[in-house]
């Protein structure tokens, strides 16, 4: 479990925030243009970047296309476990064969689990609907390797924009990679090492020596960057929202997850485009089997200082919007001080399947 002893022990100056916002968008921009495009100085914003990392309110990952390591599908479960029952739910979820995060508060568990074969995602869904392993279940996706279906995979730059009263967004929003290209069309094993070999880069002590820049994109070898190029693996940058301190008044409090079932055929990007286009809020997580869906939203203190929107009270203005898109709403709310990160994003769990 990730602990809380590094922490900032003072509001975000203005700086650090449109350097959080830079790196969290993680362009293909060279680093010296996106330093020029903040307007300060080189050495301010190597400073702020070293200190972002050392106290882990950023994490570097290399997330791969489940497709191209053989694996069939991946779930995301929201469930309500007894008071009693939620750290031994939360350990059940890490211990499941491709956990890749989980996260509990103070009434939910969620999880994120890749599936190597259909039996192994029978075998996971037999264990929530049995109840006794995770507890009530609020929602359960089962989304196929490759299909789009999870279009915002914990992209926090939007929120993160939204946060700094920046205009737009820089790259968000970024998907689960879906690459199709899997192990059965084409890619070899040496291809498949390289992959291995890539999102084991974060981890290990090895790892814990390389200072961040040496975990990113360009001191990889050519094989490597070119299945960044390919859309095998994503280098992506995770906010850690439990660490978040406040910025000129603002303070991001709250992780708030909405739970239905769609209207349409398309409201998985109806609900997207009317959140972010209508509302001006930016899930961090958005992602749906075709009926179902989970949208996962930073939400400000109530009462909060600075820029008021819909974003920093969504109950005002977006749940109306959302339920014009989903029947059998759920909302939960989970403050960020209690939230604890049991795993997160450990794709190094995953291995390719032999031949």
């Amino acid at each position: 479990m990730v602990g809380l002893n590094k922490v900032i022990p003072r509001g975000l100056t203005t700086n650090e925030v449109l350097v959080l916002r830079n790196l969290l968008a993680r362009t293909d921009e060279p680093e010296t243009n996106r330093i020029r495009s903040l307007r300060i100085p080189r050495s301010t914003y190597l400073e702020i970047k070293q200190r972002v990392y050392s106290i882990g309110l950023l994490e570097d990952r290399y997330v791969p296309s489940p497709l191209v390591l053989g694996y069939q599908g991946v779930s995301f479960l929201l469930t309500r476990p007894f008071a009693e029952s939620r750290e031994s739910t939360a350990e059940a979820l890490c211990s499941f064969p491709g956990s890749v995060l989980v996260w509990s508060g103070i009434q939910t568990v969620l999880g994120v689990v890749f599936h190597r074969t259909v039996d192994e995602m029978a075998r996971f869904r037999s264990s929530v609907e049995g109840g006794d392993s995770f507890g009530r279940g609020l929602i359960h996706l089962e989304i196929p390797s490759d299909q789009p279906l999870v279009p915002v995979y914990f992209d926090f730059e939007g929120a993160w924009s939204h946060f700094a009263g920046a205009e737009g967004v820089l790259r968000y929003p970024r998907a689960l990679p879906y690459a199709k290209n899997s192990r059965g069309h084409g890619i070899s094993n040496k291809t498949l090492i390289d992959l291995w070999s890539l999102i084991h880069r974060p981890f290990g002590d090895e790892a814990s020596h390389r200072k961040s820049h040496l975990i990113g994109p360009a001191t990889l070898p050519r094989s490597q960057r070119r299945l960044l190029a390919n859309g095998y693996v994503e280098w992506r940058t995770f906010l850690s929202v439990q660490r978040i301190p406040d910025y000129a008044g603002r303070d991001i409090s709250d992780v708030v997850f909405l739970t239905g079932q769609v209207r349409r055929e398309d409201g998985l990007y109806a609900l997207f485009r009317d959140l972010a286009e209508t509302c001006g809020v930016f899930p961090f997580l958005l992602a749906s089997d075709g009926n179902s869906v989970i949208v996962g939203l930073l939400a400000a203190r109530r009462g909060s200082t600075g820029r008021e929107s819909t974003a920093s009270n969504p109950r005002a203005a977006v749940f109306p919007i959302v339920s014009n898109h989903l029947t059998g709403m759920e909302v939960i709310r989970e403050p960020i001080s209690l939230l604890k990160v049991h795993r997160s994003h450990r794709y190094d769990c995953l291995a390719p399947l032999a031949e």
